[in-house]
């Protein structure tokens, strides 16, 4: 039995488990006390549409009780806004003071009742009101008929004057009101604020709607809408002003927004631009601004107000697991080192089988747009069952963004190494040429709920100074992410990854640069790194080509608390094409989960479905913050 299976063998004692479940419990009472414990925020409210009534003070008197049933002839979805409107309903462990004032109570909900209807595009639905004041309580139904629901008909756009040109929106195709959409008043409200918008977007920022009219047919059932609009003069960029700048370098902003002086006034580019800086990660606002006292007429000046945010800050997380029992990592951040953008981030982290620290440069716009000088070192050491290593990892290269959500890293790479694979110990310096594609687009890095991402990398490898040795590692992971309710409640999630290393031999190539899995980020249920070909003592040997897959269920029980049932399963050949192997490990849980200001905090439970005799445990626990994946 080798030294790495005989602490493997420590760390599952009887304690390890009750150590790190009471680890979970611990870091859980931690989050619930740093909770905001601000009231969630209401459902939005349509335009035109009431909003949640206020909850009064307390009466003193004992009140009139009562009870609110909504009946008649309405959409399932209608009716679920009228109930979140009505104050009859949200009021009801407040009962009025006598009758008459019950009486306001519900005369009121008839009112917001109609002018819901009408917002949401019932031009002719009747609302009438019951009151059955013989029983006690006192019995109110309020009967709703919606009637049809009207659809958007002719929307004309004319101007004032000269009409601006061939780029100006002329009907209501050109915006969100789509002939034969439901008329709702948010459409309505947002057709005419997308239309000033356009004429923004074309050189037009002092249009403005002169009259806007809106006539119903009832005899077709449709709402015509015709706008009537003041276009103003064609504008150009003027002069750009910055305001607010401390550390960062003027002219370096001024490079990256590269302003379009004498160019037509496009608002759509600020928004862009606004974005980009955003995106620099340095400022906590951003706000291109024009006076409207300048004339109306010619250049349009703008003014970026910026204000930065601390380019300093400290951080760290904390996990634990039954297979190695704790993880801990603390970090440093410069995010404007030479007041360029530049991010200088020094880490540590530490568990009970990995070491490892590290220092990492980013310089933004490097040579050009939308280029980063990236500029990684770290050190590291393992112990773990699959081998020892001492070594040290260097990198220079370029992340480039390809389209929006696309990105591409390549550039160069040195590592040096010292490495004990089931005693043999070899000295290995690779020289390697990592290449990685990358699609982001989730909506969420913390907690996604739509989107999928997708990262390829491929790295030739060329062993220099001492063993010599030659390979080619490929892996691809991708993950996707669909939820099934409008409230994001009910959420499934999937995630693979393959991998295949072209080359030596299975024994010629460093151990650690041959695929495992198992654990808290791979194939939970199994000890880390352990998903693997094993020798003699049953000691993982690692493999030249991997597959994974993980699926989850993640379901909201309220807006803090969910549950999470999961698959997960995975297996490492020792031959290149996914043969030379064991079948595939499969593992099933439950997980709970706990949506902190931080983000989610993990709790896993994760039992092997077919384990190894006399390998594998009867379960294995996590904890964390963030998803699985």
């Amino acid at each position: 039995m080798s030294v790495g299976r005989q602490k493997s063998d420590y760390r599952h004692s009887a304690i390890a488990p009750l150590l790190a479940i009471a680890c979970s419990f611990w870091l859980f009472s931690c989050a619930a006390a740093v909770k905001d414990d601000s009231l969630s925020s209401a459902a939005e409210s349509e335009p035109d549409q009431p909003a949640t009534p206020t909850e009064p003070t307390a009466e003193t008197a004992p009140g009139v009780a009562y009870t609110t049933q909504i009946a008649g002839e309405h959409p399932e979805d209608l009716g679920e806004l009228l109930q979140r409107s009505s104050q009859l309903i949200f009021l009801q462990d407040k009962p009025p003071a006598s009758l008459a004032a019950l009486l306001r109570r519900t005369d009121t909900d008839v009112e917001i009742f109609e002018k819901v209807l009408r917002s949401e595009g019932y031009y002719d639905g009747k609302v009438r009101a019951a009151r059955d004041i013989a029983q006690s309580p006192v019995a109110i139904t309020i009967y709703i008929d919606s009637g049809p629901r009207y659809e958007i008909g002719r929307v004309s756009i004319l101007y004032e004057g000269t009409a601006p040109g061939v780029a100006a929106p002329t009907s209501g195709g050109e915006l969100d009101a789509k002939v034969g959409g439901a008329a709702r008043a948010q459409v309505l409200k947002q057709t005419e604020a997308g239309l000033l918008t356009r004429l923004a977007d074309v050189g037009f920022p002092d249009a403005r709607i002169s009259e806007a009219r809106y006539q119903l047919n009832r005899a077709t059932k449709t709402l015509d809408a015709d706008f009537t609009v003041s276009a103003g003069p064609p504008r150009t960029f003027g002069n750009l002003a910055v305001v607010g700048l401390e550390e960062t370098n003027e002219r370096y902003l001024r490079r990256i927004i590269n302003w379009p002086l004498g160019q037509t006034y496009d608002a759509s580019r600020l928004d862009a631009l606004r974005r980009q800086l955003a995106g620099l990660g340095i400022f906590d606002s951003v706000v291109f601004a024009t006076n409207a006292a300048e004339p109306a007429a010619g250049p349009l000046p703008v003014t970026l107000r910026v204000v930065e945010r601390s380019h300093r800050s400290v951080g760290f997380s904390v996990g634990a697991s039954t297979d190695v029992l704790f993880e801990l990592e603390a970090f440093w951040v410069h995010r404007n080192f030479f007041g360029e953008g530049e991010q200088l981030r020094v880490a540590g982290n530490t568990s009970l089988v990995r070491q490892q620290a590290s220092l990492g440069f980013r310089n933004p716009n490097f040579a050009r747009r939308d280029q980063t000088l990236l500029l990684d070192s770290s050190l590291q050491r393992e112990d773990s069952d699959a081998f020892k290593e001492i070594g040290t990892t260097h990198f220079i290269g370029v992340e480039r963004a390809l389209a929006p959500n696309w990105t591409l890293i390549a550039g160069p790479s040195f590592e040096l190494s010292q490495i004990d694979d089931a005693g043999d110990e070899d000295t290995f310096g690779l020289i390697g040429l990592p290449l990685q594609l990358s699609y982001d687009g989730r909506n969420d890095r913390l907690n996604p709920t739509e989107g999928w991402r997708l990262q390829a990398s491929t790295t030739p490898y060329l062993g220099v100074l001492f063993e010599s040795t030659h390979f080619w590692s490929n892996r691809l992971d991708g993950a996707g992410y669909l939820a099934l309710d409008q409230d994001e409640r009910v959420v499934l999630a999937g995630r693979g990854s393959a991998g295949i290393i072209v080359g030596n031999q299975n024994s010629d190539i460093p151990a650690s640069k041959r695929f495992y899995a198992g654990g808290a980020g791979s194939v939970r249920g199994y000890e880390f790194r352990t998903v693997s070909p094993l020798d003699s003592d049953d000691d993982p040997t690692g493999g030249r080509s991997l597959l994974e897959v993980n699926l989850e269920a993640r379901l909201g029980l309220t807006d803090t608390i969910g549950v999470v049932p999961f698959i997960d399963g995975g297996q490492v050949f020792a031959g290149q094409l996914f043969d030379k192997g064991g079948g595939f490990l499969w593992a099933g849980g439950l997980g709970l989960r706990y949506f902190s200001p931080i983000g989610p905090l993990r709790l896993d439970v994760a039992v092997p479905l077919n384990p190894r005799s006399d390998v594998d445990d009867a379960f294995e626990v996590y904890l964390s913050i963030g998803q699985a994946f």
